[in-house]
């Protein structure tokens, strides 16, 4: 569903949703009554939204609709898997959507550039019409921001239960602990340069002190 709204492009991330996929597009004036019909004529797999966000309400063509508005127009759908919500600041609709309909959401918790959007948005559908699921796809798609957008990588986040969440937890602990070995790389290459350093001085100094000895020895034999 893509309202035509004022800063947003948003052909690139429609024929990446429906390639691959059947798809049903609300494009151009996409009132709320007409995401209302829409959600009513047919059980949908996937809903994935572009329009703008802010805290608790979604940008349609006629107006900006509540949390409150969107619980009642799903709470029909019975087979969805993901709902993509590419709407800046959209985790709060994103996590009540989630704990009401049982399915993933990917959404953004903070503002994101339409590039990044439209790019995390056209991986994810990608890896996911090859066979992917859609825990796999999304970090699938996000390795790729970390590599292009790396700034904004963190902005799009799922929410698919305890077990997404532990793996947002390990992926962290593994960047850091990567974080933390290659500091001690390089403590320890900054120990061994000092202590290499220290023992050139310390057999430099034995030497002084051996042909001092020498000198002082030939000088007293005469």
């Amino acid at each position: 569903m893509a309202p035509r709204l004022a800063g947003i492009d948003a052909r690139p991330e429609i024929a990446a949703v429906a390639s691959g996929h059947e798809a049903t597009i609300l494009d151009g004036t996409v009132s709320s009554w007409r995401l209302e019909d829409a959600l009513r004529e047919r059980q949908y797999d996937v809903v994935h939204f572009i329009q703008h966000g802010d805290a608790g309400l979604l940008q349609m063509t006629d107006r900006k609709v509540t949390l409150e508005w969107l619980l009642r127009t799903f709470r029909h759908q019975w087979d969805l898997r993901l709902i993509y919500l590419n709407a800046c600041d959209s985790v709060e609709i994103g996590a009540a959507l989630h704990n009401s309909l049982g399915c993933a959401v990917v959404t953004n918790k903070a503002d994101i550039s339409e590039e990044v959007a439209t790019r995390m948005a056209c991986d994810l559908y990608e890896a996911m019409a090859a066979g992917a699921e859609v825990d796999d796809a999304f970090y699938e798609a996000k390795a790729g921001l970390r590599r292009l957008y790396p700034d904004q990588a963190d902005i799009p986040i799922l929410i698919n239960g305890h077990s997404i969440m532990q793996r947002e937890i390990v992926d962290e602990l593994v960047g850091r602990m990567d974080a933390i070995e290659r500091r001690l790389q390089v403590l320890e290459e900054s120990v061994g340069k000092l202590t290499s350093r220290s023992l050139h001085v310390t057999l430099t100094d034995v030497l002084l002190v051996v042909l001092i000895a020498v000198q002082v020895w030939q000088v007293l034999i005469r």
